[in-house]
Parts: structure tokens; C-alpha cells; sequence
């Protein structure tokens, strides 16, 4: 029985133990920096407790070891290099100091992309005193070299820093990016150490920061889900038991490519349910004039490995067949579009054949993926102009979804676009076209405001109206899109803004509270993409 007993216990404590993963310190358990220290030790893996499993949450932290979860930090992220030479120059620090290349790093990275003060400024003497505890005021100097972009430029409300302070600027930014905390009777306490805990709470918030900063949150175009997409069409209906030869020929060449392409092996006893030469009886079946030249050529492209002007005329055909034919149906029409506008298609043949398809689709998915193929088109082949005239008119539209995914194929391009001139949608955030705004003589009490080049945004307290939006999704897609548009005609501010209201709105929809992590990120990464 105690052999029985035993094995059960050992069974228990193997498949129990991740549910307690993230405690690792007998002292933090109930301590307030649990999940901040859980965060700092075991998903980025920047900072260490002790050999007694201790964290000691409430000692401080020297400037060594501040400097060296830091820079870990910096290199999760690639922001910072390691250097293993330095002109740094105090007189108890070299290689012997288990923290030396971790401070050199820093003090590298600082000395090539930080141009405001410098890391003697920070820590001045010729002495560095490696275990020595950081204050909060150094700890807040050397963040700011990292973390230099916030979306607000709220006045701070801290009694005790004013705007003469030496790093008032970083200070200000620290605490509009909510990194930087202070006590609740509204003081900062610079001259105060920085415990264990702070520091690791402070550091899950420099990694979302800088990540958020140096993200590629705009690289395309986003597509709505069309039911069916990811299956591999016939393009066309086939009976399966066709006596016609060439038709016979296209569904097994199609068969065995979609076979291969899942990583489907062909075993020797089962070669004749496929073709020896997929790609030849394509071709074979091209040349000799087979009627589904959508589906011969999609395969072709997506398989034939041929030069580009193959497959630029390959997709010329597919549009022109696309233009001609009735029997297509959304799933492969995606397919096909996703295809084709890989390579540098005839302008005609693409609009004629997406104005086809826009015209017999009733699906509102289908109809989005429409309009963000034809800014893509026009995206890829330089068409700024244009762009900017389908965005302008579509901006028109505001969160009317009726009218946003209506297509205008006959869009004007000698308007003059005022792209500041915001006055036909709702917006959450008012617009100032001068940076002199003052809160107090506006009358916006509690605003959130930031300064973007020449006018001035600031937050208003009107209710969200979510009724005219029938697709969260949707709409959080038209947004980003949006962003990755507007970024391309160089609309800075009129994106800043649209972006700004967007956020709000999208935080009052369920898909903020099921994907809240990721709606963050990409607000926050294009918003600082376009405030820095």
C-alpha cells in the first residue's frame, strides 16, 4: 500500500505542478508583486531569485543588477547589442565584475542612440559602485533611454519633480506610457531606493513599451475569413466519374498536387490513383485549349515554379477567364485574387474581373476583401493618388459599414483631399489644429490630450455608439487597415486621430475582451509608430 501510495503521490506532483508554475518563491506568494515577478523570472527570463528560493521582493536592487535585467531585457527584444570593449572609464569596474559586459552593453547602446545625457550624467564620479542601490531617479534615467515614445502628453500631477528637473521630459513620457508610478499622496521620491519588486514590475512594462515601439504593426493588408478558402477548388463542378479524357486529366493532376502539397507521400502500389507529372498535364491541358483556364492556370502559378512573365501571363488569363465566367463562386474567387495578385497584372483585367465578382457576391466578407484587393493593387503599383482618393471617400463614411464596403469604381481624383478636416464623422477625441490648447480654457476637465506635429488631440467624454458597426471584426480589421493605408499616403495626424477614436470604440466590444492582449498591442505599437 505505501508503494501504491507513493507512486500516486509522484503521479499528483507531476501533473499538478504546472498549475503552480508561476510560483517559484516562497515569499512572494502573497506578496503584490507575485504575477510581476512571475512574469520578469519565468516568461522573460531576465531576472533570478535566490539559491533558497527566496525572491526577497522588498530588498533593493543595486545598480548592477537593475542594469543587467535591463539590458536582458534589451537583448530579448533586440534592441540592444552586447559589447564585450568599452570606453567606459570608472576605476571599479573591469571584466572581474561578474556585471561588466551587462553594464558596458548599456553604456554602449547609450553612447551611439541616446543623445539627451549621458550614462556619466547618471552616474557621475569616477567610481560606478556596482552594488550600490539604484534610486528611483536613476532607474527612471536609464528607462528613458529605452522607453521614448507615449501616446499622451499629460501634464504629470507628481507634488514633488517640476519641469526643471534634469529628466523631467523622460519622467513626463514614463508616466503617460503608465510605466512610471508614484505613491499615493502624489509624490515621485527620487532620492528613494528601488526595491526587487518595483523593479520587476517595472520591467514587464519597459518590455510591452519597447516592443510596442520597435513592432512592425502595419506590414499588409488584412482579409476577412471566406468560408471554404482554405480548401483547394476544382474551379468548376466535376463529376468525379466524367468520361471526358481532359477532364479525367485535371482532376487527377489537381488530385495528386493538393496530395503532395498536404505532404502526402505516394506509396509505388498506389501510383496509379495519381499522376506521374502533375505540373506536364497542366500544361499539356493549357496548350490544348482546356476551358477551365482559371483552374490550370491557379495551379500552375501556385505549383509551376515558372519564370515571372509565365506567371504574369498565367494571371492575366486567370482575370480574363474570371471576367467571362458565372459559375465561380466566393471560396475560389478568393483563392484566385489571393493568387494573382502576387505579380504585376494588367490594370483593366484585374478591376474588370474583381468588378465581377463584386457585382454577384452578397456575402459583406467578400465585399471587404474586394475593396482591401483593390488598395493593394493600387498599393503595390504606386498609385498614391488614387489611394488616397478611395481612402478619402471612404473615411466619408465613418462607422457606417453600408457604405464603407459599397465600392465606387468611378473614384475622382482631381479633389482636393483635406485629410485634418474631421467634421463629417463622430469622433471620441476632439481635434485642435494649434498646439496651444489649454484644458482649463477649453473647459475639457480630466482629458487625455497629445500633441502631434501641429494640432492637438484630446479625449472627450461622449458615449461609444456601437450601432451602426454589425462586424467587430470587421471593423477592427478596417481599422488596421486603415492605419497601414493612411501610413502610405503619409497622412500621419489623420491616422493618429482615426486610431485614436478606434481604440475607444473597439474597447467597448466584446472582441477587445476576448483578445484584449493583442487589440493593445497593435493600438499601442501604431500609435507610437506614428507619435514618435
Amino acid at each position: 500500500m505505501k508503494k501504491i501510495f507513493a507512486f500516486i503521490l509522484i503521479l499528483t506532483l507531476f501533473f499538478t505542478q504546472p498549475a503552480f508554475a508561476e510560483i517559484y518563491y516562497s515569499d512572494v506568494f502573497n506578496h503584490w508583486s507575485r504575477n510581476d515577478v512571475n512574469y520578469a523570472t519565468n516568461v522573460l527570463k531576465v531576472f533570478n531569485g535566490y539559491n533558497d528560493m527566496t525572491f526577497r521582493p522588498d530588498n533593493d536592487i543595486s545598480r548592477s543588477e537593475f542594469i543587467t535585467i535591463l539590458v536582458r531585457t534589451g537583448y530579448k527584444l533586440g534592441v540592444i547589442n552586447e559589447a564585450y570593449e568599452s570606453s567606459m572609464n570608472y576605476l571599479d569596474m573591469n571584466v572581474k565584475q561578474w556585471s561588466y559586459t551587462y553594464v558596458i552593453s548599456f553604456y554602449e547602446h547609450m553612447k551611439k542612440s541616446f543623445k539627451e545625457y549621458t550614462f556619466e550624467n547618471i552616474f557621475g564620479g569616477t567610481k560606478f559602485e556596482p552594488n550600490k542601490p539604484i534610486t528611483r531617479e536613476e532607474a527612471v534615467a536609464l528607462i528613458g533611454v529605452l522607453c521614448k515614445v507615449s501616446i499622451y502628453d499629460n501634464e504629470i500631477g507628481f507634488t514633488d519633480v517640476n519641469e526643471n528637473h534634469e529628466y523631467y521630459k523622460q519622467i513626463k513620457n514614463l508616466y503617460n506610457s503608465d510605466i512610471l508610478t508614484g505613491y499615493s499622496d502624489n509624490t515621485l521620491r527620487l532620492n528613494n531606493n528601488i526595491s526587487r519588486a518595483e523593479s520587476a514590475a517595472l520591467i514587464k512594462r519597459v518590455y510591452e513599451n519597447v516592443k510596442q515601439l520597435n513592432g512592425n504593426y502595419m506590414a499588409n493588408i488584412k482579409y476577412m475569413p471566406v468560408k471554404g478558402e482554405d480548401v483547394l477548388s476544382f474551379f468548376g463542378n466535376y463529376n468525379v466519374n466524367t468520361q471526358n479524357e481532359n477532364e479525367k486529366k485535371y482532376i487527377k493532376a489537381k488530385n495528386t498536387l493538393e496530395y503532395l502539397d498536404f505532404g502526402g507521400y505516394i506509396f509505388p502500389e498506389d501510383k496509379h490513383l495519381y499522376d506521374a507529372d502533375p505540373i506536364g498535364t497542366m500544361k499539356a491541358l493549357r496548350n490544348a485549349g482546356f476551358s477551365n483556364k482559371a483552374g490550370v492556370n491557379f495551379y500552375l502559378l501556385k505549383f509551376g515554379k515558372l519564370s515571372n512573365a509565365d506567371n504574369v501571363a498565367l494571371s492575366n488569363e486567370i482575370l480574363r477567364d474570371i471576367a467571362n465566367r458565372n459559375d465561380l463562386t466566393d471560396a475560389p474567387l478568393m483563392q484566385l485574387f489571393t493568387q494573382v495578385s502576387k505579380y504585376n497584372t494588367t490594370e483593366a483585367l484585374y478591376m474588370d474581373a474583381l468588378k465581377k465578382w463584386y457585382d454577384t457576391t452578397t456575402n459583406n466578407n467578400v465585399k471587404f476583401n474586394i475593396k482591401a484587393f483593390r488598395y493593394s493593387y493600387y498599393i503595390k503599383n504606386g498609385n498614391k493618388t488614387f489611394v488616397k482618393a478611395m481612402m478619402y471617400e471612404d473615411l466619408q463614411a465613418g462607422t457606417n459599414f453600408a457604405k464603407i464596403l459599397n465600392v465606387n469604381w468611378n473614384v475622382k481624383t482631381d479633389t482636393i483631399f483635406n485629410f485634418l478636416d474631421m467634421s463629417q464623422v463622430k469622433m471620441y477625441f476632439s481635434v485642435y489644429n494649434t498646439i496651444t490648447y489649454n484644458p482649463a480654457v477649453d473647459n475639457i476637465s480630466n482629458a487625455n490630450a497629445t500633441i502631434l506635429k501641429n494640432i492637438v488631440i484630446v479625449e472627450n467624454n461622449e458615449p461609444v455608439n456601437l450601432s451602426s458597426i454589425k462586424s467587430e471584426d470587421m471593423y477592427y480589421k478596417y481599422s488596421l487597415n486603415k492605419a497601414y493605408i493612411l501610413k502610405y499616403i503619409g497622412e500621419k495626424e489623420r491616422a493618429f486621430a482615426d486610431l485614436m477614436n478606434d481604440y475607444k470604440i473597439i474597447k467597448n466590444m466584446n472582441i477587445y475582451k476576448n483578445n484584449k492582449s493583442e487589440i493593445d498591442d497593435n493600438y499601442n505599437g501604431i500609435l507610437k509608430y506614428y507619435k514618435r
